[in-house]
């Protein structure tokens, strides 16, 4: 089961049936903050995948244009490099 707090209950619209988990009266940070805490038990509402495509249905020429799209906006190695360097350093001098 999943364990959710009230305040992520409340983002979670009814589409799942909950229960008290009493949380709050197990742990004292819990209950400073003013949280309860719940088990999801079921989902109300069947899962609605997202309309769209999905990459299988895609055409080779759309998958290759969302490649170089992706190339264009860089890989991040450039910043990855420059990270581990500086981390390096800042561990040498300790």
């Amino acid at each position: 089961r999943v364990h959710i707090s009230n305040v992520t209950r409340n983002y979670l619209n009814d589409e799942f049936e909950v229960e008290p988990a009493y949380g709050e009266q197990r742990e004292e940070a819990l209950a400073k903050a003013g949280l309860s805490t719940y088990f999801i038990v079921r989902a109300r509402k069947p899962f609605q995948p997202a309309v769209g495509k999905s990459v299988a249905s895609l055409s080779a020429t759309e998958t290759s244009q969302m490649m170089i799209d992706h190339q264009d906006e860089g890989n991040g190695n450039e910043d990855s490099k420059d990270f581990r360097e500086r981390l390096r350093k800042e561990l040498d001098s300790r």
